[in-house]
């Protein structure tokens, strides 16, 4: 890692870039790098020195994987014109704990994030290890689970307990904003009970909330914050009710699990 100094902020996960120029310019051993950074440490911030134009942040996201369109502006409670076709608004979504479009067959793999504005009260993003939230689980409850798969919306399943394609390393794969079911195997129909299910919800949200690796990103006008959204889940603050914030969002195409 010579191309590149960061340090870190968390014991497990989180990393901040230091010392660039313009990480829009990263030369190719510096995208090498800057990708095993994100395998290792699952979230990369860069401190905003300016602002990136749309077509710089589509760019530089593009060069860590294949960029899935559209591009989206989280602007909770506001909206803004929209002023591509390949440009979606979305609104008050992200105060869950969620990993990006966990609903698609194949979900996200990275996901880029510029704070464009934010409320003069300040905002932040929580973030917290589905890899060590694996770690931490007990035996039993690892054995149920690796067979065990969640039903997201259009009946898209995605196993509950998986390993990382990627890091290597087993991870939970959770978004409790989309998710409706768990089957008791990903190839079945047989849903489990609903108190059963509600059960392994609420514990995995009450767990990440008190996560050992919970890391909270206060965010400041121009700031980038790259994930892996298969080692992380995350989750925004809830805003008060006049407050805006816009937040442009990019992701990596990912794979099917």
């Amino acid at each position: 890692m010579e191309t590149l100094r960061f340090k870190k902020l968390n014991k497990h996960i989180g990393v901040e870039l230091q010392d660039f120029s313009d990480i829009t310019q990263l030369k190719e051993k510096d995208v090498a790098a800057l990708k095993q950074l994100i395998s290792d440490y699952s979230i990369v911030v860069i401190k905003g020195k300016r602002k990136w134009t749309e077509e710089e942040q589509i760019a530089f996201t593009s060069a860590l994987g294949e960029i899935e369109l559209p591009v989206v502006y989280s602007i909770p409670p506001a909206q803004v014109e929209r002023k591509k076709s390949n440009v979606r608004v979305t609104k008050g979504s992200g105060v869950f704990w969620h990993s990006d479009n966990s609903y698609q067959e194949r979900p996200s793999h990275l996901s880029t994030f510029q704070m464009i504005e934010i409320p003069e009260s300040g905002t932040a993003t929580s973030f917290a290890s589905l890899i060590n939230l694996s770690i931490n689980l007990p035996e039993k409850d690892k054995m149920l689970w690796r067979d065990y798969g969640v039903v997201y919306r259009d009946m898209v399943v995605h196993p509950l307990l998986w390993k990382h394609p990627f890091v290597g390393k087993d991870s939970i794969y959770f978004d409790i904003g989309f998710s409706t079911d768990i089957l008791n195997h990903c190839d079945s129909g047989r849903v489990l009970p609903v108190k059963q299910s509600n059960q392994i919800f609420n514990y995995i949200n009450e767990r990440l909330s008190k996560e050992e690796s919970l890391l909270v990103h206060h965010w400041e006008e121009g700031d980038i914050v790259i994930l892996d959204n298969y080692a992380v889940a995350h989750r925004a603050d809830i805003l008060l009710e006049n407050e805006k914030r816009t937040l442009l969002r990019m992701t990596t195409l990912g794979i099917y699990f």
